[in-house]
Formats: C-alpha cells, sequence, structure tokens
C-alpha cells in the first residue's frame, strides 16, 4: 500500500504573483517491499492535482534532493510524474 502526504510551504498563498513549493511524498506502508519492476508505459505513475490558480514549475522537481531529469506530464491542474523510466 502507498500513501502520498501532500504539504504546502508556506502554508498561506501569497499575493500574486509568488511561489509555493508543494511536496508530495509517497511512502510503502504495506508489509512487502515497494517495486517498479514490471512496472511500464501508461499504468505506473504518481499523479498529484494542484490548487485552483498554482501552475507547476518546469525543471523544479526533485526526488530525495535530486533533480529529476524529466518533467511530468501536465494536463489542467494535474500533475503526473511517469515511473518510465523508473523512478529511483
Amino acid at each position: 500500500m502507498i500513501r502520498l502526504d501532500l504539504t504546502a510551504a508556506p502554508n498561506a498563498v501569497p499575493t500574486a504573483p509568488g511561489t509555493v513549493r508543494y511536496t508530495a511524498r509517497a511512502s510503502n506502508v504495506g508489509t512487502g517491499a515497494a517495486s517498479f519492476t514490471g512496472c511500464s508505459g501508461t499504468g505506473c505513475y504518481l499523479e498529484v492535482e494542484l490548487p485552483a490558480g498554482f501552475t507547476y514549475l518546469a525543471g523544479s522537481s526533485a526526488i530525495d534532493g535530486a533533480p529529476v531529469a524529466q518533467n511530468p506530464t501536465v494536463t489542467g491542474q494535474r500533475v503526473r510524474f511517469s515511473a518510465t523510466p523508473p523512478l529511483p
């Protein structure tokens, strides 16, 4: 089972234009090991929906502090990170 926690900092929306760091943290809370082995195609992804009025800043994604080379797919307020190539 995967749990997704979402946080925003600062926790109040600044006067536009402004920047809010929006963090999505996926955690394995199941009894087995989580693995992307065998995960390919469009069925393996992490998707978050940003609040109205927010936009994704290209190149701002990181995993454990390391920049992510590939930008997610953005459709409206939905930001989708693909597991292909596999996420670490």
